[in-house]
């Protein structure tokens, strides 16, 4: 299961480092998106570690109603653990651990090596850096949402042929230099909007990231690094 289809919450890093047809090229970046998109990526990077609330909304086509899921993202440098109601996502760096607690009497884990040159958004962090990674950007004025000026930055993959996405939109508080929402429109018609309703940089113990099989009794492990 994945994280950005929500039944699995998870899937890889984006990074969409392709080639740009001709079309593409016309394409123009825009300094002022720039420049917001940095100031935010730097405060990101700036922090030891971050515990990040969100929810995220999943509308897929001929599907109804939406479907909305909860969590919390903890982060430190390049691991991170995802809990949800549903499931645990560790991320050590090197491996990834899926765990599957819905149904607490039957847990599973899944392990597997942790790829960063996959296609796809994992975790809502990602939005932090995505810019970096094979999109045009743009500046798109702001809107007003919950008593907040929130500036909109469209992101344009640089080869929408190899690309999932078709685009992304990212909401900026720009007195806090914070991602308040994206919103990702994929090519097959989903939409997945992650709202950020809370971010703290918190002190996190390493031991957070790491997966202990005891803390679930009689778990299923498939273990896909073996």
């Amino acid at each position: 299961m994945r994280f950005i289809l929500l039944t699995a919450f998870i899937t890889t890093t984006a990074a969409f480092l392709f080639a740009q047809s001709p079309a593409d090229r016309r394409i123009q970046n825009d300094p002022s998106a720039l420049t917001l998109l940095d100031q935010v990526s730097a405060k990101y990077h700036a922090a030891s570690s971050l515990k990040v609330n969100f929810s995220l909304l999943l509308d897929m086509p001929d599907e109804e109603p939406a479907v909305e899921s909860k969590g919390t993202v903890f982060l430190k440098k390049e691991k991170y653990k995802i809990v949800t109601d549903e499931m645990v996502i560790i991320c050590d760096n090197v491996k990834r651990y899926i765990i599957n607690v819905k149904d607490p009497k039957y847990p599973e884990a899944l392990i597997s090596f942790f790829d960063p040159d996959e296609e796809e958004i994992e975790s809502p962090s990602e939005l932090f850096d995505i810019y970096k990674k094979g999109f045009f950007h743009r500046l798109n004025g702001e809107i007003t949402d919950k008593n907040r000026k929130l500036s909109v930055v469209t992101l344009l993959p640089a080869d929408i042929k190899s690309s999932p996405y078709k685009m992304i939109l990212i909401y900026i508080d720009k007195e806090k230099s914070q991602i308040a929402k994206g919103e990702i429109f994929a090519k097959d018609g989903s939409k997945y909007t992650y709202t950020i309703t809370a971010l703290e940089e918190s002190l996190i113990p390493d031991t957070e990231f790491t997966f202990d099989p005891a803390k679930y009794p009689g778990i299923y492990i498939d273990d896909m690094t073996q």
